[in-house]
């Protein structure tokens, strides 16, 4: 009788056909190529081929991009639909400086490169744990939803709550760069 009343509460408690959510992380490095000798012809090739925000048109010596992807099933029972399963995919794209000719370097140029690369490093992956955040929250909010009364309404209900999540995150990205001054405020500043 008590194995029955569990199984009765766990029916209750857990919607039918549910599933763990999972969470897909995937980190991209996309490096690309400077040269010099000096922290100042390092500095000029920075400026010059580091990447572009496409919002502001300014270039920065690193940039992290990301995205939320999601699938899901839903299952419909007595008129009402709801979701049964879903993965939240978060990709991390960082890209980030190669200096290819350090070894033509000077002694000095060489030594405030792996400290700024160590400090650029440290900032920008602050900006991958925003996203792991932000595929988090989606995978949070998505498990929240409720019954809904069309395929329709499921989707659109789906679709909304990722766009406030992006929303709510991308200001979050903002605001670490402006509390950060882009990493500066971390040492990432060269020279």
């Amino acid at each position: 009788m008590r194995f029955f009343l569990f199984i009765l509460l766990l029916n209750f408690w857990l919607p039918m056909g549910a599933e763990a959510a999972e969470i897909e992380f995937k980190r991209e490095w996309a490096l690309y190529d400077i040269k010099g000798r000096t922290h100042a012809d390092l500095r000029r090739q920075l400026n010059e081929v580091g990447p572009l925000n496409p919002e502001t048109r300014k270039r920065f010596d690193a940039r992290t991009d990301w995205n939320l992807n999601w699938d899901y099933r839903y299952s419909q029972r007595n008129g009402e639909y709801r979701l049964s399963g879903h993965t939240v995919k978060v990709t991390a794209t960082i890209h980030f400086p190669k200096w290819v000719d350090i070894q033509q370097g000077s002694p000095l140029a060489r030594r405030l490169w792996i400290v700024y690369l160590n400090n650029l490093k440290r900032h920008e992956e602050g900006h991958v744990e925003l996203a792991k955040r932000a595929g988090q929250t989606l995978n949070t909010r998505l498990g929240q939803l409720g019954t809904f009364n069309s395929k329709i309404e499921i989707e659109e209900a789906i679709k909304k709550k990722a766009k406030e999540v992006v929303a709510i995150h991308k200001a979050l990205h903002q605001d670490y760069d402006r509390r950060t001054n882009h990493g500066k405020s971390q040492g990432a500043r060269f020279p």
